[in-house]
């Protein structure tokens, strides 16, 4: 069941994510920004969530009020190349957001 769990949590973040990057080019004035302590809980919360799931990198964006008030890529866009994720990074998410859209229709 860990197992499980842990690809569920892989796909949403993978699913996730992608959707909130493209929200970076559409913020047309800067929101207040937050404070230190809550970055410094927003990364720790995100790097324990990249190294939970073996993920590679994620960029999140908190909105608040419509606007960005934080934004960041984590870990690596190309190992590779170690090329970093950045708030631009964008991810192939492949095939699963079939699994999504099916959910959606059933409810």
């Amino acid at each position: 069941m860990a197992v499980k769990r842990r690809r569920w949590v892989r796909l949403v973040t993978t699913a996730i994510i992608p959707l909130l990057t493209p929200c970076s080019a559409r913020a047309a004035s800067p929101a207040p920004p937050i404070d230190a302590a809550l970055k410094t809980k927003i990364d720790a919360d995100v790097r324990a969530l990249l190294s939970a799931t073996h993920s590679q990198a994620a960029t999140i964006a908190v909105i608040v009020g419509g606007k960005i008030v934080y934004i960041r890529g984590y870990g690596l866009r190309d190992v590779a190349k170690a090329l970093p994720a950045d708030a631009r990074t964008h991810y192939e998410i492949g095939s699963i957001t079939k699994q999504f859209t099916a959910a959606a229709i059933r409810e």
